[in-house]
């Protein structure tokens, strides 16, 4: 992975509709959001942030592999790079210059049926 200063966030269920990424101060921005997988890919998701600056991904025709660690990271779309990161802030914790979120994709099943869960948002791991 390339990201040298992540935080770690809870892992996800990798059947989701939407991914809430977090926070950022760009309301009603046109954002470019980054998934990076452990072994290299790299997608791009357009997205809007909402009045409050909320970024939500569609992310219901992406398929995340079980057990695969993932970075996540925001840019205006308006960067000269996709490497100028945002500053994200989740679950009411400012993640300050950390260049990315991390966090791992692992199947979620409701009795013996894989489960896709409408709506996600990151959170901060606990440890």
């Amino acid at each position: 992975m390339s990201c040298n200063n992540c935080q770690c966030v809870e892992n996800t269920p990798r059947c989701l509709t939407a991914l809430i990424v977090g926070t950022i101060t760009s309301n009603n921005a046109d954002v470019f959001v980054f998934l990076r997988s452990a072994r290299g890919r790299l997608e791009r998701f357009s997205a809007t942030s909402s009045g409050a600056g909320l970024v939500t991904i569609n992310s219901s025709s992406f398929e995340f592999m079980n057990g695969m660690l993932y970075e996540i990271w925001v840019t205006l779309a308006t960067a000269v790079s996709f490497e100028n990161k945002e500053d994200i802030t989740i679950a009411g914790d400012a993640v300050n210059d950390f260049e990315c979120l991390r966090f791992k994709a692992e199947d979620l099943n409701i009795g013996s049926t894989l489960t896709t869960i409408a709506t996600q948002t990151l959170t901060k791991c606990s440890t």
